[in-house]
């Protein structure tokens, strides 16, 4: 049974790593993106710019950006009046093969 005890070691590896992972690198990633989101964003009053926001989870593991501007679901999708102007999620999007490798670079046992 040594290959099953070896299976549960690595998984149990894997597991105090996530847990361990360090916050720094989660906050840094994340002010990383609200900065390129608010430097994207249209302004005309500065409202939306300035009410993109970091939301750190209790647990330090984890972080969601919420934009507080109730309207700016419409400007980053558009209405029947009104085109896309894309700030959102196209950064979310350009920093996604980052954060795959951070993940993968932390995952390694």
């Amino acid at each position: 049974m040594t290959g099953l005890d070896e299976a549960i070691a690595k998984c149990q590896q894997i597991s105090n790593k996530l847990n361990t992972y360090p916050a720094e690198v989660l906050q840094t990633i994340g002010h990383q993106m609200v900065s390129a989101i608010q430097a994207k964003a249209p302004v005309r009053t500065g409202f939306l710019r300035d009410h993109v926001v970091l939301q750190q989870e209790a647990n330090n593991q984890a972080f969601t950006i919420v934009s507080e501007a109730p309207y700016s679901i419409y400007v980053e999708f558009g209405t029947y009046k009104m085109a896309p102007r894309e700030f959102f999620f196209s950064v979310i999007y350009e920093f996604v093969p980052q954060i795959t490798q951070l993940i993968a670079n932390n995952m390694l046992i």
